[in-house]
């Protein structure tokens, strides 16, 4: 049974109380921790900020997934490999504010095994633990509701260009693909199958990930789709990771437009037949 933990006193409380938020309350949250944006975000988010004990209760309740499949998910991309250090992330998150923290010190890690296992020339090695980088800063990303924070921006980087090394490593085909979109571009992947004959086309799934989603999401191996002759085109629509950090939002119209732009571009691509492209859409995606 979960019981109301009554929200822990901050300096200058009773300033909060009368409704004046002053930046040595909420500098102080942040340097325990209490806080995962910015002050001049947090003092807009007052219920955010003085609700936030009931999702640390459901969270200790239910660790990791207490909102989505998420340790499911990852294991299904990345492999078993990981299941010890998802034991460790769960262990040591016990509220919300932990999330970013323990998946970004995971990610770091598994980018350094990555590193040491390219500089041995163990490049399959080095294609799993970046992969795998690349997924935990993912996650860290996630628990940061706040687009222009500094460590969130920062995740991204380390999340893109752990993702082009194993791109690098991979042992398949796989391109960035920048789509004209609104002035700006939409960013996204093409997985083609391995051991394409040359003149061959390809059937082609479009990847359209939910609201919280990355296009990154196909797994590390054995892929359903590119080990049946599938190709994979992932794209990052309005409003969803890489094209989100671009200031693309999503609209009442514009996954439309996504959507229509994605097929325009696999149309031309001389390995896709675009007589045999199907959608594909996880969570929010399928909606759109």
């Amino acid at each position: 049974m979960l019981t109301r933990r009554r929200p822990e006193k901050t300096l200058g409380a009773d300033k909060v109380e009368k409704g004046g938020l002053e930046d040595d309350i909420l500098a102080a949250a942040t340097i325990i921790g209490r806080c995962l944006m910015r002050a001049e975000t947090e003092r807009k988010m007052r219920r955010w900020r003085e609700q936030r004990w009931l999702l640390d209760q459901v969270i200790q309740a239910r660790g990791l997934d207490w909102d989505q499949g998420r340790t499911g998910k990852i294991l299904r991309n990345c492999g078993p490999g990981v299941a010890g250090e998802l034991q460790e992330i769960g262990r040591r998150v016990q509220k919300f504010s932990d999330i970013s923290r323990e998946f970004s010190r995971a990610a770091r890690r598994r980018e350094e095994l990555a590193v040491e296992s390219e500089k041995a020339a163990h490049f399959h090695e080095a294609a799993e633990h970046y992969y795998v980088a690349s997924t935990f800063y993912t996650n860290a990303q996630w628990a940061t509701y706040e687009d222009d924070n500094p460590k969130r921006i920062a995740w991204g980087e380390r999340r893109r260009l752990c993702y082009d090394k194993f791109i690098l490593y991979a042992g398949r085909p796989i391109e960035r693909v920048e789509l004209p979109f609104e002035g700006k571009s939409l960013s996204a992947l093409l997985h083609l199958p391995p051991r394409m004959k040359p003149g061959e086309k390809a059937p082609c799934i479009l990847y359209i990930p939910g609201m919280d989603g990355v296009k990154e999401d196909n797994p590390l191996s054995g892929d359903p789709f590119l080990e049946r002759g599938i190709a994979v085109f992932a794209i990052a629509g309005p409003g969803q990771g890489e094209t989100r950090a671009r200031g693309i939002k999503c609209t009442a119209s514009n996954c439309e437009e996504a959507g229509k732009a994605a097929y325009t571009y696999l149309s031309k691509r001389a390995e896709i037949d675009p007589d045999r492209v199907a959608i594909f859409g996880s969570s929010m995606g399928s909606y759109w």
